[in-house]
């Protein structure tokens, strides 16, 4: 991934095997990507977060080494960390996982095998997501879109036979 500063007309190369963008904080000074990481011939993906006022990548949430990170998302408030996350050995289920963004705890949002979630986008007030939820082994594959309250905690369906949620501003 490459980084063009305008103001100093400087460019960071940041290491990525996977060359997704990821998520820039609402300050613009951090972004936060995935990345591979191989041990022996398994790949992981992980998370980085890159300070580019400090010049310096941090690899965060490599406790668990059997449990991966994929397509985190900065809160517009840049308190929270939004990601999908799964146990390597699991299946294909992603789940749900709200990052406190200061001590990278973590609260899982959706915790069902059957389904896959992905497609979550930040409401503007950092309150509420949208995601989408597919059924895993149905016949149907119908994805819905469900929105996830933070202050309750609930989530909703909002609209069958639809994906790819996105906030209005």
């Amino acid at each position: 991934i490459r980084v063009h500063n305008f103001r100093t007309n400087s460019n960071i190369q940041l290491p990525s095997q996977m060359g997704r963008v990821g998520s820039w904080s609402s300050d613009g000074n951090r972004l936060i990507y995935n990345d591979l990481q191989f041990v022996g011939a398994l790949g992981k993906v992980i998370i980085y977060i890159a300070d580019l006022q400090a010049e310096d990548i941090m690899q965060v949430l490599d406790a668990d080494p059997a449990l991966e990170f994929n397509n985190p998302i900065w809160s517009p408030d840049g308190k929270w960390i939004a990601s999908t996350a799964r146990y390597i050995n699991s299946g294909n289920d992603q789940q749900l996982v709200l990052i406190d963004a200061q001590t990278y705890d973590i609260q899982w949002i959706t915790q069902d095998a059957r389904y896959t979630h992905s497609s979550h986008q930040w409401s503007p007030a950092s309150d509420a997501l949208v995601y989408q939820r597919f059924e895993l082994g149905s016949s149907q594959f119908e994805p819905e879109i469900w929105l996830w309250d933070m202050e309750t905690g609930a989530s909703r369906l909002v609209s069958e036979q639809a994906g790819m949620p996105r906030w209005l501003p």
